[in-house]
C-alpha cells in the first residue's frame, strides 16, 4: 500500500511539474534589423577576438545566432536578399526575383523598387529611380506590426540604398528614407506629401558635407588584418585600398564624394542622427497606401 502511495504521489508530482508554464515574455519596444551587404558569417567569427563587447560580440554571446543558415533562392543578388529578409516568403512569393529585371510581357529593364507613379521629395527623380514596394507582393515584418497595433506601430527604413530601405520596410511606412547622391536624405511621395520640417532642416544642414576631405583609414595596426586579403587585389574596385581621402579629386562636395561617402563607414554617422532625430508621427501619413508578407535568417548578413 505504501508503494502505491508513494507512486501516485510521485506521478502527481510529475504532473504537476508538467502543468506549470513560463511566464509570458514581455512584448519587445524596439525591433532593429541590421542587413549588412557583403558581410560573410565566417569573417564575423575570423574576427571575434577584435569585436567590441556592445557589438557583434553581444550578438555572439547573448543571442541567438545561425552557425549554417543559407539563402534558400539561386540568384542572391541585393533586392531578392532584402525582399526576403522581412517577409519571411520566397522570390515566387514576394515577387522580388533580381535587383533589376525584365517585364514579361515587353522585355524592358525593370528596377525592383521603381514606379513612374512617384517621385524623391526635395530632389531631382532620376529613371528607373526606387520610388515604393509596388512590385513588393508581400507584407513585411513591419506591415503586419502596423497592421496588428492598429498603426500605432512606427516602422523606419534607413539605408544609403532606395532598395534597401524600401524592401525591408515595406508598404505601410511611416517613411522610408534613403541617402542620395546630393547627400540629403529623402523618401517618396509615395510616403507622403512632403518632408516634415525637421527632415527639411535635417538635409539643409548638409550633415554629409562634414566628411568632405575625410581620410578613410584602417582603425588598427596593419598586422591586425592579416587573416583577410591584403588590399589593393586587381580585381578590387579602382578606390579599394585605404588609407583614401573622399573627394580628393574634387574642389567642393559633389557626386563623386557622395558616391564615394556611400561606399564608406562615414555615412553611418549621418544615418545615426537621422535616427536619433525627432520621431516620425505615430498617425497614418496623408497619403493613400495600397495593400495590394524567407527563409532567412532573423538576423541576417545578406545583401
Amino acid at each position: 500500500m505504501k508503494k502505491i502511495l508513494a507512486l501516485l504521489a510521485a506521478l502527481l508530482l510529475v504532473a504537476g511539474c508538467a502543468t506549470v508554464s513560463n511566464p509570458p515574455v514581455a512584448k519587445p519596444r524596439l525591433v532593429v534589423v541590421l542587413v549588412i551587404d557583403g558581410l560573410p558569417q565566417w569573417q564575423v567569427l575570423a574576427y571575434r577576438d577584435q569585436l567590441a563587447p556592445d557589438g557583434f560580440r553581444r550578438f555572439l554571446d547573448r543571442g541567438t545566432w545561425y552557425s549554417d543558415a543559407h539563402q534558400s533562392h539561386a540568384f542572391t543578388v541585393t533586392a531578392v536578399g532584402h525582399a526576403s529578409v522581412l517577409t519571411g516568403a520566397y522570390p515566387s512569393a514576394h515577387g522580388s526575383s533580381a535587383t533589376t529585371g525584365s517585364t514579361r510581357r515587353r522585355g524592358v529593364p525593370t528596377y525592383c523598387s521603381e514606379d513612374a507613379a512617384y517621385s524623391l521629395l526635395g530632389q531631382t527623380t532620376p529613371p528607373h529611380a526606387g520610388t515604393s514596394p509596388k512590385l513588393l507582393r508581400s507584407e513585411t515584418l513591419g506591415d503586419v506590426l502596423r497592421r496588428s497595433t492598429g498603426e500605432r506601430s512606427k516602422v523606419v527604413g534607413i539605408s544609403g540604398k532606395d532598395r534597401g530601405a524600401i524592401l525591408l520596410a515595406g508598404k505601410t511606412g511611416p517613411p522610408t528614407c534613403t541617402s542620395r547622391r546630393p547627400g540629403s536624405s529623402a523618401t517618396s511621395s509615395y510616403y507622403m506629401k512632403e518632408h516634415p520640417a525637421w527632415v527639411k532642416a535635417f538635409n539643409a544642414a548638409k550633415p554629409a558635407d562634414r566628411y568632405f576631405k575625410a581620410e578613410w583609414k584602417p582603425m588598427l595596426d596593419e598586422s591586425a588584418y592579416v587573416r583577410s586579403l591584403a588590399d589593393g587585389q586587381w580585381w578590387y574596385a579602382p578606390r579599394g585600398k585605404l588609407p583614401m581621402v573622399l573627394g580628393a579629386s574634387s574642389e567642393v562636395p559633389g557626386p563623386k564624394f557622395y558616391d564615394e561617402l556611400l561606399e564608406s563607414p562615414f555615412r553611418r554617422p549621418t544615418h545615426a542622427r537621422l535616427r536619433s532625430a525627432p520621431r516620425w508621427p505615430a498617425k497614418r501619413w496623408d497619403v493613400t497606401i495600397r495593400r495590394t508578407s524567407s527563409p532567412s535568417a532573423s538576423r541576417a548578413t545578406t545583401t
